[in-house]
């Protein structure tokens, strides 16, 4: 991101503001997940006034670019308004009942067999480290005896950015967000043993496209998803199971 940037003194500071920020997201020079800079900070940048810079901000929370989180890691985030909304979009359309859990599952294992693919050609060493740190957090937390429900759905989406596809990744998220809504409304979150079979799952997968094997990546996501879909529709036998 530049120091500081023109710009277009016809039209009015908080609506300049609101383009400059999303041309910085559009740009890659922030991006999903990346934290803005102070109000102070924006304004010496762009060379309006804080109250400008607020009002600005303002404007893309409400436009569901950015996002205020709490916290020491908190502020202002980029979000991925493209996958949130298609997601939105698809939440809706399974609360109105005009998607099953079986078309839910054809649309995954179709996306997330080609995401498998391509990562087992594409995946850089960065790619790796995030996968098998994934899996090192979930097996860690199941080993505590709690369910690692947050980690399973983040191993897919860190092997569809390993894909390299932009659509693919976007796509993904999307749908991984339609699951993520879909389990908070069981009447019990998979267990510790469910999510065992699901890391042991993805580490097939992740071995896989350690050997950059796409046809075993291919049919390991395959028979992972099938597995996802037959477990989450058996009955809750308590925290434990």
């Amino acid at each position: 991101m530049n120091n500081r940037v023109g710009l277009d003194r016809t039209g009015s500071a908080v609506t300049t503001v609101a383009e400059e920020i999303k041309r910085w997201v559009f740009t890659g020079a922030l991006g999903a997940g990346d934290r803005l800079p102070s109000e102070l900070e924006l304004a010496e940048r762009l060379g309006v006034s804080r109250q400008s810079v607020r009002e600005g901000l303002r404007v893309l929370e409400l436009s569901g670019l950015l996002e205020v989180r709490r916290g020491g890691g908190g502020g202002r985030i980029v979000v991925d308004t493209i996958a949130t909304s298609i997601g939105n979009s698809l939440q809706d359309a399974v609360q109105w009942a005009k998607i099953t859990p079986e078309e839910l599952t054809v649309a995954r294992i179709e996306l997330e067999t080609s995401i498998a693919k391509l990562a087992a050609a594409n995946a850089d060493e960065t790619d790796i480290l995030f996968l098998r740190k994934n899996i090192e957090h979930a097996k860690t937390k199941i080993g505590r005896g709690t369910a690692a429900v947050e980690e399973n759905i983040a191993f897919h989406r860190l092997l569809a950015r390993a894909s390299k596809n932009q659509i693919l990744a976007t796509l993904a998220e999307a749908l991984l967000q339609v699951l993520a809504g879909a389990l908070t409304r069981l009447p019990l979150a998979p267990g510790v043993d469910k999510s065992r079979g699901f890391t042991a799952a993805h580490e097939g997968v992740l071995a896989a496209v350690l050997e950059r094997n796409p046809d075993a990546a291919v049919e390991r996501m395959e028979r992972h998803l099938r597995e996802v879909t037959v477990r989450l529709a058996e009955p809750p036998c308590g925290v434990a199971c």
